[in-house]
C-alpha cells in the first residue's frame, strides 16, 4: 500500500487488503508525524538529543575516529563520542566552565582510562568542548566511551587472577560497513560523577527508556587467548554474550585493609601493603577543593578490639606530606560519636602548631604542623552494598544462529525478619 494515502485526511479512505503480503503504513494525528516519520530520511528523533540523547555510529567520523584496530595492539585513540546530547533546558553549553578530578586514578586504573593510580587527572564540563572531543581524559555534555583495558589484570594483588586478562577489539570493514569484533573487549563510559558537578543524563526516565543496537554475531573466532591468558567470559561464563550493561561501573576495591586479611570477607587473600599509606590528592594539596582528604584503604585502628567489620573506629590519622603543603581540612567528626572506639582527637580549626600538649590543648606558636591529618573511619565496609539495585544487562541467549534477547538484573529485595514462634 502506498504511503500517499496519508495525504488524504478527509474524507477517510477505506482500504481492502486483497493479497497475503502487504506493505502497510499507518498515519497518526501526532504533531510533526509526516515530517519526522513518513518523509524523514532519519530514524525517529535521530537528530533530537532530548529524545535520543545518546547516539553512537562507528561509521561516522563525527562519532568515532576511523582508525584500524588490531588484536593485542591497544589504541588509546579508540574513543566513541555521542552525536547527540541531552539539554532540555536549552542551556548555552558554550558558556559553562570545566573542572578537574585528580583522584580519577583510584577508579580509572583498573579499566584503563588512566595509566597510574596517582598523578593523572581528567577534565569535565556539562557544556561542549570541541577542542578535546576525542581526548580520552576530557569529558563534556556528549557521552564518551573508551575501549577498556586492564593495567591491573596481570597484577594478582588487585585482580586476584594469575593470568593476563585480554580486553581485545578488532576493527573490520567490509560490505556492511565498519564494525568492531570483540575478543574480550568492550566499551565503557560514565554520565555522572558522584560528588562532582557532572551530570549529563537524567537520574530517572519517568516514561521509561529504550536502546537500539545493530549487532553482528560472530560464529567463528579468528583469535583465541594463548597460554597464561584468559578473558572475563572464561572467568565468569554466566556473563557470556552480554552486549549492554547499565549500572555501577565497578565495585569498591578499597573496602578492606591494605595489608590484607580483612575480617569482613574472610576469603580475601590479596595483600596490597605497598599502598597502605595511599591518600586522596586533597590530603597534601589543599588547593584541591573538590576532593576530600581520606586514606584510600581504611587504616587499621589503634585499639585492637575495634579492628574489623563493626560500627566503630573513627580516629584521627596523620598524613605524610612534604612541606610547605598546608594542613588539609580534617574529615568532619561523625555524629553520633561511635562507641567502643579510640577517642577522636582531631585538632580544632586553627590548631596547627607543633608544640601541642595534645591535639585539643595547643600553645601559641608560628611553626606549621608537619604532620597534617584527618578523621578516618578505621572499619571495613561491606562490598555487597556497592551493587544493590544498580545493575541491568541484556544478553544473547539460545541458538547462536537465531538468538533471543535475555535480561539479567541485580536487585536488593530486603532482609529477612523472623518473629514469633511455631
Amino acid at each position: 500500500m502506498s504511503q500517499y494515502i496519508n495525504q488524504f485526511p478527509k474524507p477517510n479512505w477505506g482500504v481492502k487488503l486483497a493479497l497475503d503480503v502487504n506493505d502497510m503504513s499507518l498515519s497518526t494525528d501526532e504533531k510533526n508525524y509526516k515530517e519526522e516519520v513518513v518523509f524523514s530520511p532519519y530514524l525517529i528523533a535521530e537528530t533530537y538529543g532530548n529524545k535520543l540523547p545518546i547516539n553512537f555510529d562507528i561509521n561516522n567520523p563525527l562519532s568515532a575516529q576511523q582508525i584500524d584496530l588490531y588484536y593485542k595492539n591497544y589504541n588509546f585513540n579508540n574513543i566513541f563520542v555521542s552525536k547527540n546530547y541531552y539539554n532540555p533546558d536549552n542551556v548555552d553549553l558554550f558558556c559553562l566552565t570545566a573542572s578537574t578530578s585528580c583522584d580519577i586514578g583510584l577508579t580509572g586504573i583498573d579499566n584503563g582510562l588512566v595509566e597510574s593510580m596517582t598523578g593523572q587527572s581528567i577534565t569535565f564540563t556539562n557544556g561542549i568542548n570541541d577542542y578535546t572531543k576525542f581526548n580520552r581524559l576530557s569529558f563534556d555534555r556528549r557521552l564518551k566511551l573508551f575501549q577498556v583495558t586492564g593495567y591491573t589484570s596481570s597484577n594478582v594483588r588487585f585482580s586476584g587472577f594469575n593470568k593476563t586478562i585480554l580486553y581485545e577489539v578488532v576493527s573490520k570493514n567490509d560490505s556492511v560497513g565498519r564494525y568492531h569484533e570483540l575478543y574480550g573487549g568492550f566499551y565503557q563510559g560514565f554520565y555522572r560523577l558522584f560528588g562532582y558537578d557532572y551530570n549529563i543524563f537524567p537520574e530517572r526516565m519517568n516514561k521509561g527508556w529504550s536502546v537500539e543496537m545493530l549487532l553482528k554475531p560472530r560464529l567463528i573466532n579468528e583469535y583465541a587467548p594463548s597460554s597464561g591468558e584468559t578473558t572475563l567470559n572464561e572467568i565468569y561464563p554466566n556473563n557470556k554474550d552480554i552486549f549492554f550493561y547499565f549500572g555501577a561501573r565497578a565495585e569498591n576495591k578499597f573496602y578492606h585493609y591494605a595489608d590484607g586479611h580483612p575480617r569482613c570477607l574472610t576469603g580475601y587473600t590479596r595483600v596490597t601493603s605497598e599502598v597502605t599509606g595511599l591518600t586522596t590528592c586533597a590530603c597534601c594539596d589543599n588547593s584541591v577543593v573538590n576532593s576530600r582528604c581520606i586514606y584510600v584503604y581504611p587504616p587499621r585502628p589503634t585499639k585492637a578490639d575495634c579492628d574489623g567489620c563493626i560500627s566503630c573506629g573513627w580516629e584521627y590519622k596523620t598524613h605524610d606530606c612534604s612541606l610547605p603543603t598546608p594542613t588539609p581540612t580534617p574529615t568532619p567528626t561523625p555524629s553520633p560519636v561511635p562507641s567502643n572506639c579510640e577517642p577522636i582527637t582531631a585538632c580544632t580549626e586553627g590548631c596547627t602548631c607543633v608544640q601541642c600538649i595534645s591535639c585539643n590543648e595547643c600553645q601559641t606558636c608560628d611553626t606549621c604542623n608537619v604532620t597534617p591529618g584527618s578523621v578516618e573511619n578505621t572499619c571495613e565496609s561491606d562490598p555487597l552494598f556497592d551493587s544493590m539495585s544498580n545493575a541491568l544487562a541484556f544478553k544473547l541467549c539460545g541458538d547462536p544462529h537465531n538468538p533471543q534477547i535475555g535480561v539479567r538484573l541485580l536487585r536488593f529485595t530486603g532482609g529477612c525478619e523472623t518473629s514469633g514462634s511455631c
